[in-house]
């Protein structure tokens, strides 16, 4: 979780403002684990389990965004731990199979800061 959440990098201005991101970076934390455990213990589990369908949709886009090739559409919560690592720039090797903790949480970071921007924009539609 240090490595992960970089919190000497936020110049938090109070302890109550620590409080409220150690909160965050904790659900976050679980969030991370509860994929990377799963993804390894029952790495046929359905993508769906864990994330809404058009999140995977996006973090697909975002790949493709990216120039990644061969972006096929993540079938299993295994695909979608590695898409997030490739998201952030890790290449698993076949013996590793699964990008390590860190990638996964800068993965899911980037993926939440994607599904917020497409949330405001599809307020500001049907405004």
């Amino acid at each position: 979780m240090k490595t992960g959440t970089r919190i000497k990098d936020r110049r938090l201005d109070s302890a109550d403002d620590l409080r409220k991101c150690l909160a965050f970076d904790a659900v976050t934390a679980v969030h991370v684990a509860d994929l990377t455990v799963l993804a390894r213990e029952r790495p046929e589990t359905p993508a769906t389990e864990a994330f809404p369908e058009e999140d995977i949709d996006l973090l697909h886009t975002l790949l493709e965004a990216q120039g990644h090739r061969y972006v096929e559409r993540a079938p299993d919560i295994r695909a979608v731990v590695i898409d997030l690592g490739r998201l952030v720039g890790s290449h698993p090797s076949s013996r590793q199979g699964l990008p390590g903790t860190k990638k996964v949480w800068q993965g899911l970071e980037r993926l939440h800061w994607a599904i917020q921007v497409r949330d405001a924009i599809g307020e500001r539609k049907r405004e």
